[in-house]
């Protein structure tokens, strides 16, 4: 019998929604950390969106974009309050 590290894996996270007689999602693996291509995309647009400082077309934008400028910005926000809390 071959060991399968996924398998043995313990889970991480379990979806707090249950479908009516369907499993609830699991993960095995953060998915928080997987960091992709699309995700410095989003990194390099949110600075660029930071110098340039025009959300008018933001309405246009896709979610996932939103939810990402959405996040750098309270981490950028929660980095500065630490920096003043140090002080």
């Amino acid at each position: 019998m071959e060991w399968d590290a996924e398998e043995e894996a313990p889970l991480v996270w379990v979806s707090p929604i249950s479908n009516e007689g369907q499993p609830r999602l699991t993960l095995r693996q953060c998915p928080v950390s997987t960091i992709t291509g699309q995700s410095a995309a989003f990194v390099q647009d949110f600075m660029m969106h930071r110098i340039v400082g025009d959300t008018s077309a933001a309405a246009e934008w896709p979610a996932r974009r939103v939810d990402a400028f959405a996040v750098l910005e309270n981490e950028q926000r929660a980095m500065r309050n630490m920096a003043d809390d140090q002080r």
